[in-house]
């Protein structure tokens, strides 16, 4: 598990020049030119080519401009800030109080989705810190290689379809989007990647009034069994930051709880995500 962490000294130090900073060239100044910042972003970058996902603790919570300053460090930054908390009445999967299954975001966009996700705690959950789950594709590939060659065949070539009304639940055109790609695939690069949303995949069959064939719904449960026997468990603090290759990964998180408070307002778990394409 890679866990990079800011010093005391320069957690203040950010913390105070981030305040004091009004434009984006003041934060961008501040995040590429602090030696601290500057050395973790360059470790940061090393690990997530190298290891697919990198845990950053210490870092104050991002505003806008702290957030496009931090996230064009590693790609494309194209205005895309998700901030949610958990609620009962939830249209999306992001603020659901039950856990979310292993996915990775933006799945139906087959032609912009981003390289790297990154997920801010901005507040804890009430009763102590909930996990977030993450999976190599090319750690279980190679469990499937030798555990379950014909499973890995099917994923390589059978495409399962996904639905969705835009690419996200942000979306303002929200066109329908149907996909019908394979859950794993191999890159231009040559690596392991993987396309897959449990919702969106039932959502295509609830929608089009069709029922999913057997060996499908078998293939997809094999799936999740073998990954969720190899997925790592990573605890973010408040103000932690995950980092993840979201074309190399899967990621979920345990379920959530809601506190209310004597005049009725909730306190729960809330995020910030936001994500980086390839330059």
């Amino acid at each position: 598990m890679s866990i990079l962490i800011l010093s005391d000294e320069a957690q203040a130090s950010i913390h105070s020049g981030l305040q004091a900073s009004q434009t984006q060239e003041q934060v961008d100044d501040l995040i590429r030119h602090n030696p601290a910042v500057s050395a973790l972003l360059y470790s940061a970058k090393k690990i997530i080519h190298q290891e697919k996902y990198v845990q950053i603790k210490g870092l104050p919570i991002l505003n806008e401009l702290g957030w496009q300053s931090f996230v064009g460090y590693f790609g494309e930054y194209y205005g895309a800030i998700e901030r949610t908390d958990i609620k009962t009445d939830c249209n999306y999967t992001g603020c659901s109080l039950n856990p979310l299954v292993l996915h990775n975001d933006d799945a139906v966009d087959l032609t912009h989705q981003p390289k790297y996700g990154f997920i801010q705690v901005t507040q804890t959950d009430a009763l102590g810190i909930v996990a977030n789950g993450i999976v190599l594709v090319r750690e279980l590939k190679r469990k499937l290689q030798f555990e379950d060659p014909q499973l890995l065949r099917k994923l390589l070539s059978h495409p399962i379809p996904m639905l969705s009304y835009g690419i996200n639940y942000d979306d303002k055109l929200k066109n329908e989007i149907i996909t019908n790609e394979p859950i794993i695939y191999k890159s231009e690069t040559g690596e392991y990647c993987v396309r897959f949303d449990q919702e969106r995949n039932a959502y295509f069959y609830q929608m089009q009034g069709i029922e999913q064939s057997p060996d499908e719904a078998l293939m997809i449960y094999e799936f999740l069994r073998h990954a969720n026997q190899i997925k790592k468990k990573l605890f973010l603090s408040e103000g932690d930051i995950l980092i993840h290759d979201n074309q190399c990964t899967l990621h979920d998180r345990e379920g959530c709880s809601i506190k209310f408070n004597l005049d009725g307002t909730t306190y729960t778990r809330s995020i910030a995500v936001s994500f980086a394409r390839y330059i």
